[in-house]
C-alpha cells in the first residue's frame, strides 16, 4: 500500500476512536451546509485506454466542494488528477511513412474539472451516495518507442457516475470512500474515447 493511503488510513482509525454523531451530511433539512473533501486515488484504464496503457496507477488525487440544497442533495464541483505510465520491452510507434520497433515507455496526465450532482441516502453516521457528473479537462501523452519520441496534449469532455460510502467519524468530519467510472473524447495514443476508473479514499469537512 502507498504510503500516501496507510496515512489516510492511519488518521482515520484515530479520529474512529472518538464518539461518531448521530446524523451524517445534509441528515437535516434545517442544517446544510458545506463539505470540502480532499482524497487519494487509483487510476485503472478501461476500454480502449488500456491498448496505449493498462497498468493501475497509484499517483492520483480529487478535490471535491459541495453545497447542500435540499435534505440529502448536493451540487457542487470535483477536480481529479491522474499520473499513468507503462513500460514495455517492445512497442510499436507508428510514423509518416512506416513504424518504428523498440522498447517502449507510455505516460498519460490528466486533469479533469466536473459540475456534480450528489445524492446521499440515510442519516446515520455511515451514508452511501449516488453521484453523476460532467465537465471536461486536459491531457498529455508521452510515447517513445527506441529513440524516437510523441508529445500530444489537448482539452476533452468527459462525464462521470460516482458511488460512495460517506462515514461520520467525528461532528463535521468524516472518512470518503468513492469509486468513479469517467468516459472523456480524450485521445492516449490510438484511443479516442478514453475512459478510466477511479478508486478513492479521502477525508470530508462539513
Amino acid at each position: 500500500m502507498k504510503p500516501t493511503a496507510r496515512h489516510l488510513l492511519l488518521l482515520a482509525a484515530l479520529l474512529a476512536a472518538g464518539p461518531a454523531r448521530a446524523d451524517g451530511f445534509l441528515a437535516s433539512r434545517h442544517g446544510l451546509s458545506t463539505l470540502v473533501g480532499l482524497g487519494w486515488e487509483a487510476t485503472l484504464p478501461q476500454g480502449s485506454t488500456r491498448d496505449f496503457i493498462d497498468r493501475t496507477s497509484f499517483r492520483g488525487g480529487r478535490l471535491d466542494l459541495s453545497f447542500g440544497v435540499v435534505s440529502g442533495l448536493s451540487l457542487g464541483l470535483t477536480g481529479s488528477w491522474a499520473w499513468v505510465t507503462q513500460s514495455a520491452a517492445l512497442g510499436t510507434l507508428p510514423l509518416a511513412a512506416g513504424a518504428v520497433t523498440g522498447p517502449a515507455y507510455n505516460r498519460a496526465h490528466l486533469l479533469d474539472g466536473l459540475l456534480t450532482a450528489t445524492w446521499y441516502m440515510g442519516r446515520g453516521p455511515l451514508q452511501p451516495y449516488l453521484g453523476v457528473g460532467l465537465g471536461g479537462g486536459w491531457h498529455g501523452t508521452y510515447r517513445a518507442v527506441a529513440s524516437v519520441a510523441r508529445e500530444e496534449s489537448g482539452w476533452h469532455g468527459s462525464a462521470a457516475a460516482r458511488a460512495g460510502l460517506l462515514w461520520t467519524v467525528r461532528p463535521g468530519f468524516g472518512i470518503d470512500l468513492q469509486v468513479r467510472p469517467t468516459f472523456s473524447n480524450a485521445r492516449l495514443g490510438e484511443s479516442t474515447r478514453a475512459s478510466w476508473l477511479s478508486i478513492g479514499l479521502g477525508l470530508a469537512a462539513y
